[in-house]
């Protein structure tokens, strides 16, 4: 990684400025007569574009850190060296003596309300109030990292790196080729600079997971006090509270979850205690096994800690009869049936519609029915999202508040309910969990579990009604479409088959042109799920990344953090949230994609809006 060479740091010391600022001047003047015309290399004129000033915030003590800044430690250093110029040598073995008490009472300073508190023994100096005061003048390791960014001279550093060493004219000072010319540089102070921003670089800067969703603080705790290897035995602490025990310990890491992200890039959410992101040093420990199995909703067989969790945003049947048959609080399971005429996934023959085939049966023990079509905003286009007000009433219909754990499913495998799992868990940010059922309602009368038919039983109560924010960020309109066409920044995904992405069957609603919108890629979203003789399951994660590379999607890119975002559209924004499920499985965040709402039932439906087929001759052709 290139180093960014500036003026000076924002750790140096007025002294070490001056000192080095004179011995520079001296040097290059008696070069300079030595060798007439050879430059010398020494940091420009700060640039006039840019920022050239870094104003920090108010600083603050950082007493969980007891940071002292490298200013500090250097000036200790030559305060240190000059002492020993002037002394006799002194035996190693007595300099160890010495050493370790010092360090012992170093580290025993601490700092309270801006005074500096020393321990009994530790007699107060000049140099430890100024290393004192300058240990106040840090804020953060990412402030003064971002302010050495601030001050960094861009033209120096690319010199500095093509650059060709041509050897030494003193202790301090050596020639560079730097292009046509001849630099004399102070290897010492460049040597300095380089190794303080090496140095910044590596403190704090270790890599990190970032969990797609959040896990639980307490229980990642508890799996590992369980674990054998932390030394716990289930007889000889048979009277440790472990919930408890795992409820401090988080207590601990909220109180030092600022250090722990600066220092170790774990995020810890203080307000709802979970962990956020860990890194890349957990992966030799238990939080690893879980987050592992957390992302694939079936077992794991590896015989390590496996856990089901609903931040997965997909459920098997077997783990939601298992909360069934414990009568878990707080669960709410949802029938999402849609049916597309004209379709595979068409209503089956003796249907009574999705509404009527719930109420006759079979369905899910308990289960209640959302109506895709009915809690929607009503015009020209089908099921479009519904406005808050809509939504609100709808959701306090169903028993659901804000915090209700939500199971969704429906008599087509995986259809319809993740449209239902993306309006509630994206569109409008639903803080319960939200899942879909893997397979639905086929799987679970496969495994032969019990299911209701008849007459529903007691409603459940109405909750009272909550407020719901839309998420103006998960759902695109046309306008945004069209932008994107003229000036790309998200890159568009069509969950439709790909004879209909490519203009080559009709479509299932009459009227509409065939084709897709320019720039975008086909991800029929059937790909991603098993072909099964019964029920349509989601495939496994390592099966899903590879059917998205398949269809030309670099997922090392888009998953990074400044990856391109994606917008998914399908025939009526529906089964594009089947592609976004797929994609929360296979690790992508919910923040970094959209739906495209009107989908091909608006696009297609236009007259003004390009198209592209593909042509007899296998290139894409507009279509008119």
């Amino acid at each position: 990684m290139p180093f960014l060479v500036g003026k000076t740091s924002t750790a140096t010391s007025s002294s070490a400025k001056s000192a080095a600022k004179a011995s520079g001047a001296a040097a290059r003047e008696s070069v300079q007569q030595a060798l007439p015309g050879c430059a010398t290399l020494v940091p420009s004129a700060p640039q006039k574009e840019g920022p050239q000033t870094v104003v920090l915030d108010p600083v603050r003590i950082r007493t969980d850190h007891r940071q002292l800044s490298l200013a500090s430690a250097w000036r200790e250093s030559q305060a240190t060296q000059a002492t020993q110029a002037t002394s006799p040598p002194q035996p190693l073995a007595d300099k160890a003596r010495e050493a370790k008490p010092q360090e012992a009472d170093e580290s025993q300073i601490v700092a309270t309300q801006g005074e500096l508190v020393l321990p009994q023994g530790v007699e107060d100096s000049a140099e430890r109030r100024a290393i004192f005061q300058d240990a106040q003048q840090l804020t953060s390791l990412e402030e003064l990292k971002v302010s050495v960014r601030r001050v960094a001279d861009a033209n120096l550093s690319k010199t500095l790196h093509q650059s060709v060493y041509v050897g030494p004219v003193s202790n301090e000072l050596v020639l560079l080729q730097c292009g046509k010319a001849l630099c004399l540089a102070n290897l010492a102070v460049l040597a300095r600079e380089c190794a303080y921003q090496r140095l910044l670089r590596l403190l704090g800067g270790l890599g990190s997971i970032l969990l797609k969703e959040p896990l639980p603080l307490e229980a990642l705790l508890k799996f590992g006090i369980l674990d054998p290897d932390s030394g716990y035995d289930p007889v000889t602490h048979a009277s440790v509270d472990v919930d408890a025990l795992a409820s401090r310990f988080a207590e601990v890491l909220k109180e030092k979850a600022e250090m722990l992200s600066e220092y170790f890039m774990m995020e810890v959410d203080v307000e709802t205690s979970m962990l956020k992101a860990v890194t890349f040093l957990a992966t030799t420990t238990g939080v690893t096994s879980a987050i592992t199995c957390t992302g694939c909703p079936e077992k794991c067989g590896q015989g390590s800690i496996c856990i089901e969790i609903m931040e997965c945003g997909l459920v098997s049947c077997e783990w939601l009869k298992e909360q069934l048959d414990k009568a878990a609080p707080n669960l709410r399971i949802v029938d999402a049936t849609w049916f597309l005429p004209n379709s595979p996934f068409a209503a089956p023959e003796g249907s009574k519609g999705a509404a009527g085939d719930y109420l006759a049966g079979p369905r899910l023990p308990g289960a209640v029915f959302f109506d895709i079509d009915a809690v929607a905003t009503h015009g020209d286009l089908p099921h479009m999202l519904p406005n808050e007000a809509t939504f609100a009433a709808a959701m306090g219909a169903l028993g659901i508040e804000p915090g209700t754990d939500v199971v969704a499913y429906d008599r087509l495998g995986i259809f319809s309910a993740p449209r239902f799992w993306y309006t509630l868990k994206v569109a409008f940010g639903h803080t319960g969990e939200v899942a879909v059922l893997n397979g639905g309602l086929p799987r679970w009368q496969e495994l032969g579990f019990t299911v209701e038919s008849g007459d529903l039983p007691e409603p459940p109560p109405p909750a009272p009604m909550a407020s719901w924010k839309l998420d103006a960020r998960a759902v695109w309109d046309l306008e945004q479409v069209e932008a994107n066409i003229a000036k790309p920044e998200a890159l568009v995904l069509d969950a439709r088959a790909a004879a209909r992405f490519h203009g080559e069957a009709p479509e299932p609603r009459a009227g509409m042109r065939g084709g897709h919108i320019p720039g975008s890629l086909n991800v029929p979203f059937v790909a991603l799920l098993s072909s099964g003789p019964a029920a349509r399951t989601m495939l496994p994660p390592a099966e899903l990344c590879g059917v998205l590379q398949s269809a030309g999607l670099d997922l090392a890119g888009l998953s990074s953090t400044d990856g391109q975002p994606l917008v998914i559209s399908c025939g009526s924004g529906l089964t594009a949230c089947v592609v976004g499920l797929a994609l929360y499985q296979a690790g992508f965040p919910l923040q970094r994609w959209s739906v495209y709402d009107g989908a091909w039932s608006e696009w297609g439906a236009r007259q003004d809006t390009p198209i592209l087929r593909r042509g007899a001759d296998g290139q894409e052709e507009p279509v008119p």
